[in-house]
């Protein structure tokens, strides 16, 4: 009877050992856990002024061609470019430019919210800038905006995220107990514009070379889906904004994760004529200047619904099914600090 009540509490000293060495293990993990949930991060992001300003630049370019041409009479033009940060026009006779700039001038009145300064630096010459006190105002607009977009975005956070717009016009997301940062900060910095191109077949060695035809852009792939880069018409034939839903499912037929949507009435009118007329073109889908697939036009689709298949995971697809719900943001943004710091 003593040997067996030594060997019991021999045994009990051990399993009790072995639970007081196992706890600190179990216990790290609990205080590890613990200490994630109770972690506030903050992300300050700015808006990417460059970007306002060279969208305003085409736009302007395009519109003051377009103003030389229907003025009565035209005035005919060599060339309309951007270059150090100022739309230039040259003028076929340089008799016009007092003419042109008149011209110009009207435009710039009418269209107060470009806020151009349009000069002539030379004879034959116009210029044509976005000022910097409109900038701001627009890079305050883009602000108020894109923190709206963000705060749909991040909808499914609950109260564990904030958005908020402070000075100099930067976004600060305070984040608490949030696991999943990387794509927290995928949802919150993704601009989100999706566009449709026609695709323009270009050799290989030409698209090496950079001799691409006239009015094309070389769209490279997009790192959640894309494979190729393409050569695309620098027209948007539709965007984002036509949606009316989009979700994540699965390609019946190969059970590939894919992005579904539906667009609104004026969009599938639009998507039923193209496809229409371009039946046997290819139709790239981008998102941010990025190609997330380029499929062949087959026949005409006037359903207004369709797929973007690529190389998505579920939560690639997900995610950027919420991007397209939620909108494209106003202007780009760029993270330019993050901080994390325990909470009590």
């Amino acid at each position: 009877m003593r040997l067996l009540a030594i060997a019991a509490m021999t045994l009990l000293l051990g399993l009790a050992g072995a639970a007081f060495i196992v706890w600190p293990s179990v216990s790290s993990q609990f205080t590890a856990a613990a200490a994630q949930h109770r972690l506030r991060t903050q992300l300050v992001f700015e808006i990417d002024r460059e970007a306002i300003r060279s969208e305003r630049l085409e736009a302007a370019r395009e519109r003051l061609a377009t103003v030389m041409r229907v003025v009565s009479p035209a005035i005919p033009i060599e060339s309309a470019s951007i270059a150090e940060g100022a739309v230039r026009l040259e003028l076929a006779d340089s008799n016009d430019t007092q003419r042109a700039l008149s011209a110009a001038g009207r435009y710039g009145a009418e269209n107060g919210a470009l806020g151009l300064d349009i000069a002539s630096p030379a004879p034959g010459v116009l210029e044509a800038r976005v000022n910097d006190q409109q900038l701001e105002a627009l890079a305050g607009e883009a602000a108020s905006q894109n923190a709206e977009i963000v705060r749909r975005r991040l909808a499914s956070f609950g109260d564990r995220v904030s958005v908020e717009v402070t000075e100099r016009n930067h976004i600060r997301v305070n984040a608490s107990a949030v696991d999943d940062m990387n794509r927290l900060r995928t949802l919150v910095g993704e601009t989100g514009l999706l566009t449709f191109h026609l695709v323009r077949e270009v050799a290989p060695k030409d698209m090496s070379a950079g001799a691409l035809p006239i009015n094309t852009i070389l769209a490279p792939p997009h790192p959640i889906a894309g494979d190729n880069a393409e050569v695309v018409e620098r027209r948007v034939r539709l965007t984002g904004d036509e949606l009316a839903r989009a979700h994540p499912s699965t390609d019946p037929q190969t059970g590939e994760f894919v992005l579904s949507f539906q667009l609104n009435s004026e969009g599938a009118r639009r998507f039923c004529r193209i496809t229409r007329d371009h039946t046997g073109e290819r139709f790239a889908i981008l998102l941010d200047g990025q190609v997330l697939t380029a499929p062949r036009i087959n026949e005409a689709i006037c359903g207004g619904s369709g797929q973007i298949s690529g190389n998505f995971t579920a939560e690639s697809a997900t995610t950027l099914a919420i991007l397209l719900r939620a909108g494209a943001l106003a202007a780009p943004m760029k993270l330019i600090e993050e901080s994390a710091e325990q909470q009590p």
